[in-house]
Protein backbone atom coordinates (compact mmCIF):
# COMPACT_ATOMS: atom_id res chain seq x y z
CA UNK A 1 0.00 0.00 0.00
CA UNK A 2 1.51 3.33 -0.99
CA UNK A 3 1.44 6.52 1.05
CA UNK A 4 -1.07 7.98 -1.38
CA UNK A 5 -3.43 5.01 -0.75
CA UNK A 6 -3.06 5.38 3.02
CA UNK A 7 -3.95 9.09 2.87
CA UNK A 8 -7.20 8.31 1.14
CA UNK A 9 -8.44 5.22 2.99
CA UNK A 10 -6.37 5.04 6.16
CA UNK A 11 -4.84 1.96 7.70
CA UNK A 12 -7.41 -0.75 8.45
CA UNK A 13 -7.54 -2.03 12.01
CA UNK A 14 -9.84 -4.51 13.73
CA UNK A 15 -10.99 -3.25 17.13
CA UNK A 16 -14.68 -3.61 18.04
CA UNK A 17 -15.21 -3.74 14.25
CA UNK A 18 -13.11 -2.86 11.23
CA UNK A 19 -12.10 0.76 11.44
CA UNK A 20 -9.55 2.92 9.64
CA UNK A 21 -6.76 4.91 11.24
CA UNK A 22 -6.47 8.25 9.45
CA UNK A 23 -4.38 11.28 10.31
CA UNK A 24 -5.83 14.22 8.40
CA UNK A 25 -4.63 17.81 8.75
CA UNK A 26 -6.88 18.40 11.77
CA UNK A 27 -5.42 15.40 13.58
CA UNK A 28 -1.88 16.50 12.71
CA UNK A 29 -2.59 19.97 14.15
CA UNK A 30 -3.88 18.41 17.36
CA UNK A 31 -0.79 16.19 17.59
CA UNK A 32 1.41 19.28 17.25
CA UNK A 33 -0.55 21.02 20.01
CA UNK A 34 -0.27 18.03 22.33
CA UNK A 35 3.34 16.98 21.67
CA UNK A 36 4.94 20.20 20.40
CA UNK A 37 5.73 18.79 16.95
CA UNK A 38 4.98 15.83 14.69
CA UNK A 39 8.54 14.61 15.33
CA UNK A 40 7.85 14.55 19.07
CA UNK A 41 4.65 12.59 18.43
CA UNK A 42 6.66 10.01 16.43
CA UNK A 43 9.19 9.77 19.26
CA UNK A 44 6.44 9.19 21.82
CA UNK A 45 4.92 6.41 19.70
CA UNK A 46 8.32 4.81 19.12
CA UNK A 47 9.37 4.42 22.74
CA UNK A 48 7.88 4.46 26.21
CA UNK A 49 4.49 5.86 25.26
CA UNK A 50 2.21 6.75 28.14
CA UNK A 51 -1.16 5.02 28.06
CA UNK A 52 -3.03 8.33 28.00
CA UNK A 53 -0.99 9.40 24.95
CA UNK A 54 -1.75 6.10 23.21
CA UNK A 55 -5.47 6.53 23.89
CA UNK A 56 -5.36 10.16 22.70
CA UNK A 57 -3.50 9.30 19.49
CA UNK A 58 -5.83 6.41 18.66
CA UNK A 59 -8.84 8.64 19.33
CA UNK A 60 -7.50 11.35 16.98
CA UNK A 61 -6.98 8.79 14.24
CA UNK A 62 -10.47 7.32 14.61
CA UNK A 63 -12.30 10.69 14.61
CA UNK A 64 -11.90 11.04 10.83
CA UNK A 65 -14.23 8.08 10.31
CA UNK A 66 -16.36 8.44 13.47
CA UNK A 67 -16.76 12.08 14.52
CA UNK A 68 -18.86 11.11 17.55
CA UNK A 69 -16.30 8.80 19.18
CA UNK A 70 -14.97 10.06 22.51
CA UNK A 71 -11.47 9.62 23.85
CA UNK A 72 -12.79 7.28 26.57
CA UNK A 73 -14.64 5.19 23.99
CA UNK A 74 -11.42 4.89 22.01
CA UNK A 75 -9.70 3.75 25.21
CA UNK A 76 -12.25 0.98 25.66
CA UNK A 77 -11.24 -0.40 22.26
CA UNK A 78 -7.64 -0.96 23.40
CA UNK A 79 -6.72 -4.22 25.10
CA UNK A 80 -3.30 -4.82 26.62
CA UNK A 81 -2.77 -7.69 24.18
CA UNK A 82 -3.34 -5.36 21.21
CA UNK A 83 -1.05 -2.49 22.20
CA UNK A 84 1.89 -3.49 19.96
CA UNK A 85 -0.40 -3.99 16.96
CA UNK A 86 -2.13 -0.65 17.59
CA UNK A 87 1.21 1.16 17.89
CA UNK A 88 2.37 -0.38 14.61
CA UNK A 89 -0.83 0.65 12.82
CA UNK A 90 -0.67 4.18 14.26
CA UNK A 91 2.94 4.49 13.09
CA UNK A 92 2.08 3.20 9.62
CA UNK A 93 -0.76 5.68 9.33
CA UNK A 94 1.31 8.62 10.58
CA UNK A 95 4.12 7.85 8.14
CA UNK A 96 1.66 7.36 5.29
CA UNK A 97 -0.07 10.65 6.00
CA UNK A 98 3.08 12.72 5.59
CA UNK A 99 3.82 14.41 2.28
CA UNK A 100 6.20 12.60 -0.04
CA UNK A 101 9.78 13.86 0.09
CA UNK A 102 11.09 16.24 -2.56
CA UNK A 103 13.24 13.41 -3.95
CA UNK A 104 10.13 11.39 -4.88
CA UNK A 105 8.29 14.40 -6.27
CA UNK A 106 11.02 15.23 -8.82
Amino acid sequence: MSGRDIKQIGVPIILDKERHIVFDLNAMCELEERFGSIDNAFSKLAKNIKMKDLRYTLWLSLKYEDEEITEKEAGRLITMADIDMILTKLGDSLIGSLPESDEKNK
